[in-house]
C-alpha cells in the first residue's frame, strides 16, 4: 500500500512554526536543510508514520513542497523516518519547479499511473489546503501534527 504524505502541517504543527519564526534565520521560502531538519519535522509525528509503515506494510511517496527545497528524503532519513521511501510525485506538466496546491492531485494521479496503481491502493496523509476532487475520498487531512485518530482514519481506508 502507499502512503502519499504531505509534511507541513502533518509532520510538524504549529509549536514548531511559533519555534522557527523565533530564529533571525528562518525563511520559508529559502530553507536549507538544516531549518528543516530543526524545525519542521517533529519526531513524535515521524515516530507515527514509522509504526503506521512497519505495522501495516505502507510504502511512501513525498508530496510535498519541500521536495523542491532540500533533499526531502535524506532529510527524512536523518530526522529518524525508517519507513520505506519510494520516492516523490513528479512535478506538474508545465511546471519548471513546484507547482501549486492545485497541483497536489495531478502530480499524485500522475505517480499512481507510473507506478501502476489505483485509488484503492493508495492514502493521502497531507493538510487542509491541497486541492484534491477525484481523490478526495483516499485523504486523510491533518491541521496540527499526525494524530493516533488520522492513523485510524487511514487504515479505515483499507
Amino acid at each position: 500500500m502507499l502512503l502519499y504524505l504531505d509534511i507541513d502541517n502533518v509532520l510538524n504543527d504549529e509549536r514548531c512554526y511559533d519555534d522557527a519564526s523565533e530564529d533571525p534565520k528562518w525563511d520559508y521560502n529559502a530553507l536549507s536543510n538544516d531549518m528543516v531538519f530543526r524545525y519542521l519535522l517533529s519526531r513524535v509525528y515521524i515516530g507515527r508514520i514509522n509504526r503506521l509503515c512497519a505495522e501495516h506494510d505502507f510504502s511512501l511517496v513525498v508530496c510535498s513542497e519541500l521536495r523542491w527545497k532540500v533533499p526531502i528524503q535524506q532529510t527524512l532519513k536523518s530526522a529518524g523516518l525508517t519507513a520505506p521511501i519510494l520516492g516523490v510525485t513528479p512535478k506538474a506538466p508545465g511546471k519548471s519547479m513546484r507547482g501549486t496546491l492545485q497541483d497536489t492531485e495531478t502530480e499524485i494521479l500522475l505517480d499512481m499511473k507510473e507506478r501502476g496503481v489505483g485509488p484503492e491502493s493508495v492514502a493521502i496523509l497531507t493538510d487542509e489546503h491541497s486541492v484534491l476532487n477525484t481523490l478526495e475520498d483516499r485523504a486523510v487531512r491533518c491541521e496540527d501534527g499526525v494524530t493516533e485518530e488520522h492513523i485510524e482514519a487511514i487504515l479505515a481506508l483499507f
